[in-house]
């Protein structure tokens, strides 16, 4: 059986969960502790999320990077012309949870692929 966690990390990693993998959420919806257990893990895991992006290639959304063990730089990227992406900001955190709230609101203000993110979960 597929847990909660791992249907989270499939989201958040591909962008998509399919119609089937959407009905064992609860109530439908993303929540936010699991988001941030499942972001946190890949950090951990990686230094960064998404895991395979460098902060040099060409991407649109946010990369939030371990800088060291107290900070964690957050860049968002926008594509400003046809295929041409650049930062449009960068701030930097003390705390990882931080960093997290700050990807989730400015990548996925609301839901991630219609999926509802449930703040009070």
């Amino acid at each position: 059986m597929i847990t909660e966690g791992q249907l989270i990390r499939a989201l958040v990693l591909t962008g998509h969960l399919s119609v089937p993998d959407r009905q064992l959420l609860p109530a439908g919806r993303a929540r936010a502790s699991v988001l941030r257990t499942e972001i946190a893990a890949i950090v951990e895991q990686s230094g960064q999320f998404p895991p395979k992006i460098d902060p040099a290639d060409d991407f649109q959304g946010g990369l939030l990077r371990r800088i060291d063990s107290h900070l964690f730089r957050l860049l968002c990227k926008a594509e400003i012309a046809y295929l041409r992406y650049e930062p449009i900001w960068t701030m930097d955190f003390t705390s990882l949870q931080a960093g997290i709230d700050a990807l989730i609101r400015a990548h996925w203000p609301g839901h991630i692929d219609g999926v509802p993110i449930d703040w009070s979960g």
